[in-house]
C-alpha cells in the first residue's frame, strides 16, 4: 500500500524499494511524471527522482493538476529546480521521432508488492 507522498519512496514487505530497482534494470534514466496533488506527491516524486537518483524527470504539464490554489508555484519551482516541461503533445510527438530509442523491458515489471 502506498502511504508516502514520492513514489520513489515506496517499499515491498522486506522494506527495499521497488520502483528504482526496476528502473536500474531496465536501464531507465528519464522519467515522465503525470499526476495529481502538485505540491504533495508530484514534487515530492520529482525532488526525490533528481536528486536521490540522480534521474531526468520530464514534467507533462497538461497531465498533472491538483486541487488547490499552489498548482503553478509548484509547477515553477520544479521546472526551475529538477524538471524539465513539455505539454503531452509535444510528448507525444518526441517519442513518434525517437522510436529508436523506445525498446522493451530490459527486465520483468516487479509489481507484486505494491498494493
Amino acid at each position: 500500500k502506498s502511504m508516502h507522498l514520492s513514489k520513489m519512496a515506496d517499499k515491498d514487505e522486506h522494506g527495499d524499494d521497488i520502483l528504482y530497482p526496476m528502473l536500474q534494470a531496465w536501464g531507465v534514466d528519464t522519467i515522465v511524471i503525470v499526476g495529481a496533488w502538485t505540491e504533495d506527491c508530484v514534487i515530492a516524486t520529482c525532488y526525490e527522482a533528481a536528486d536521490r537518483y540522480g534521474l531526468d524527470v520530464v514534467l507533462v504539464t497538461d497531465a498533472i493538476a491538483t486541487g488547490s490554489p499552489v498548482h503553478q508555484k509548484a509547477m515553477d519551482t520544479m521546472q526551475a529546480a529538477c524538471g524539465k516541461t513539455l505539454m503531452a503533445e509535444e510528448l507525444v510527438q518526441y517519442f513518434a521521432s525517437h522510436r529508436h530509442k523506445l525498446g522493451p523491458a530490459q527486465a520483468e515489471l516487479n509489481y507484486g508488492a505494491v498494493q
